[in-house]
């Protein structure tokens, strides 16, 4: 109805995904991957890898895999171990 996943504000985007991932919404998957290879910032990437790695970890690894090299390094150490495995 509000089109919350194709927002242009980052924060009601990152707020809905979080939402939907904390539901276990799986149909959010591909905007969630597209939303991470646009925004890097850590405030948006670190939780909403957790909860897409807690929903579904082999989704969570392969958008991360797709996108690891747009990250800054602190986020690239952060979850290689976790989602390169």
């Amino acid at each position: 109805l509000y089109h919350l996943s194709k927002s242009k504000n980052v924060e009601i985007s990152f707020r809905y995904f979080m939402i939907c991932l904390k539901s276990k919404y799986t149909k959010v998957f591909a905007a969630v991957g597209e939303f991470l290879s646009r925004h890097g910032r850590g405030l948006y990437v670190r939780p909403l890898y957790r909860a897409l790695n807690e929903v579904d970890h082999a989704v969570a690894s392969k958008i991360y895999r797709e996108h690891r090299s747009f990250y800054h390094s602190v986020i690239r150490n952060m979850f290689d171990p976790i989602l390169l495995q």
